[in-house]
């Protein structure tokens, strides 16, 4: 799990970089297709056949969203100090919640409301509409942990028959084919240095979701949520020492409530199962 936010960290460094000489679009793109090719040794040793899927419109969903999410998300490292846009994502969770309630009809606990509401007062915090101007960036950000929250809620229906590197495969080649589309317009040659970095972006989203997938088949949620957190402080460093970025106290105050909220609501929920369950 600490492999994963240190490889997604590095990567929205790396997006950051990008967005200065490149559209967004572009940049999506080409993270998109860098983790694709990524892929294609796994590809030529397991053959096609392990593309195969039983649930094509799920996977067509989920890229739409993760098409939603990561673009805007691209669009908000663009315009706001990195820690700022990390501390926003951590609403993701809340948004998913909302979802898993109100269109899934999931069940949720009296714990994991209490979770959201924190967890709002926690994105006022970063924002501060009326004592400050909303940036938007920061709209986008928030926009961003929507569409990550529906491509989660999208994931968790998945991972019941799918394997991870067939659910990974197919978002990225959605994403690179639409997110293709969308950046001829604003179309610029990348200098050898972004094409790199580029690269670079690719391999270490694939990597990080491929660790991500893993570290929640092999521990339980309550031990994984709270290194979510460690994200912040890597791309803390990485927004001083890259851009000469600074986080102010409101950014890490509304980060602490939205992942303290969300972690002791998993936490609670972990154990009042296994109460119920009989386990010790």
């Amino acid at each position: 799990m600490s492999v994963a936010m240190f490889c997604f960290a590095s990567m929205d460094g790396m997006l950051r970089h990008i967005t200065l000489e490149l559209h967004p679009f572009q940049t999506v793109f080409l993270r998109s297709v860098f983790g694709l090719l990524f892929l294609g040794p796994w590809i030529l040793r397991t053959g096609f056949g392990a593309l195969k899927t039983r649930r094509p419109g799920l996977h067509l969903a989920r890229g739409c969203s993760s098409v939603f999410g990561f673009t805007l998300w691209v669009v908000a490292l663009s315009l706001v100090p990195l820690a700022e846009a990390t501390a926003l994502s951590f609403s993701m969770p809340i948004f998913a919640v909302l979802g898993g309630a109100l269109i899934l009809r999931e069940d949720v606990t009296r714990a994991r409301w209490l979770a959201v509401l924190v967890g709002f007062i926690g994105v006022l915090a970063i924002i501060r509409p009326g004592v400050a101007i909303v940036q938007p960036g920061a709209l986008a950000a928030l926009a961003a942990a929507c569409g990550f929250a529906a491509s989660a809620l999208i994931t968790r229906r998945l991972s019941a028959t799918e394997a991870p590197f067939t659910v990974v495969f197919y978002v990225s080649l959605f994403m690179s084919v639409v997110t293709l589309g969308m950046s001829l317009p604003f179309w610029r040659t990348p200098s050898t240095e972004i094409l790199g970095v580029a690269a670079a972006s690719g391999v270490l989203g694939t990597i990080a979701q491929l660790c991500l997938v893993r570290a929640y088949g092999a521990a339980d949620v309550s031990v994984i949520v709270p290194f979510d957190f460690m994200r912040l402080i890597f791309v803390t460093i990485i927004g001083f020492l890259v851009f000469s970025q600074v986080p102010d106290v409101w950014t890490w105050l509304g980060a602490v409530l939205i992942v303290g909220a969300n972690t002791l609501a998993t936490r609670y929920e972990s154990r009042a199962g296994t109460r119920r369950t009989g386990r010790k």
